[in-house]
């Protein structure tokens, strides 16, 4: 019988596990996992967050909870840094400008996530020393947006599509989560060669219209359409 035959590693290198997955010639888009930071997206319709009120979202997978505060809206992280307790399970502001933890007590201010209060233990050292998440908020069109990144927010109009600010535009819709894959939808939403597989959808076909088979370039200005 053949021995088998063996291979060397190099100090300092591990072994190739034979669980691993083979290498594929597409990429993985590892670093976009949840989706893509230093960006304003849409969280939820103003109407939605009313004063006083709680809306917990989930963007770019971090949990966030809205709140209305004299008409302005602010998004704090959705977890006690203590325990990691959603403030949204049981809403508690003590007052306008704070969101307590229903669990210890612990409170923070809701413009920079500084805890600045703990009311089951009111002169502990922690006090001053925790900071959560706050994100940067702006409403438009009935929308509140949210910048979820680490970068100084951009202005809101540079990742808006053109024309959504005009002031004969409305904007009208629901909110609705889904499990999907955002990469998916992107991608089958900017490349015009990905109309192709909605051909058969019952949207299409219910409606009676026409879409796009493909877009061809006539020219440097224009471009001759193919209707399905």
């Amino acid at each position: 019988m053949t021995p088998p035959k063996l291979s060397s590693v190099p100090v300092g290198e591990a072994p190739e596990r034979l669980s691993e997955e083979p290498k594929s010639k597409w990429p993985r888009y590892v670093e976009a996992v949840n989706g893509f930071v230093d960006h304003w997206y849409a969280a939820a319709f103003s109407d939605e967050v009313e004063e006083g009120g709680f809306v917990p979202v989930t963007l770019l997978g971090k949990n966030i909870v809205l709140t209305r505060v004299e008409g302005r809206v602010y998004a704090i992280s959705d977890r006690c840094a203590h325990r990691g307790v959603k403030f949204s399970a049981k809403p508690l502001c003590l007052t306008k400008d704070t969101i307590t933890c229903w669990y210890h007590g612990w409170t923070y201010d809701l413009q920079d996530g500084q805890l600045i209060d703990i009311l089951t233990s009111p002169g502990s050292s922690t006090i001053g020393q925790v900071k959560i998440p706050v994100f940067a908020t702006e409403e438009a069109m009935g929308v509140v947006f949210v910048f979820v990144g680490q970068a100084e927010p951009h202005p809101l109009e540079h990742d808006l599509a053109p024309g959504f600010l005009d002031p004969d535009t409305h904007v009208r819709g629901i909110r609705r989560r889904v499990q999907s894959n955002w990469r998916l939808g992107a991608e089958n939403g900017i490349d015009n060669s990905h109309i192709f597989i909605h051909r058969e959808s019952p949207l299409i076909e219910g409606n009676n219209i026409a879409i796009p088979f493909g877009l061809v370039a006539a020219g440097r200005d224009r471009a001759t359409t193919s209707l399905v």
